[in-house]
């Protein structure tokens, strides 16, 4: 099967993106706000910027839908929830490299 051929909601990727103040460059995201935007390649090899709102606390499954959420793993570890799907890139997003605290939590 060529996945060239395949539309992009039907490639399902698992993205490890590094942690970035400013976006742009291929495999970084950050978070400003309630707004995770990330840049990446789909499985065309073509660039995509992607934008969600995320909020950091219960499920995915609470409230309106699409609902994300961005939970941390680990330290400078998150994990997006679910699957961000569009018709441009379905991917597990994983983001690396975040500074301690984590510069969207409001550690007040």
């Amino acid at each position: 099967m060529d996945i060239r051929n395949l539309p992009p909601s039907a490639v399902v990727l698992d993205l490890v993106l590094r942690y970035s103040p400013v976006i742009g460059a291929v495999g970084t995201a950050t978070v400003t706000g309630d707004s995770l935007t990330f840049a990446a390649r789909n499985h065309l090899g073509e660039f995509v910027m992607l934008s969600a709102q995320v909020h950091f606390d219960g499920d995915p499954q609470d409230g309106a839908q699409p609902r994300f959420v961005l939970r941390q793993l680990g330290a400078t570890v998150w994990k997006l929830a679910p699957s961000i799907l569009s018709d441009r890139l379905h991917a597990y997003l994983t983001i690396i490299d975040v500074p301690e605290p984590a510069p969207w939590i409001d550690r007040g």
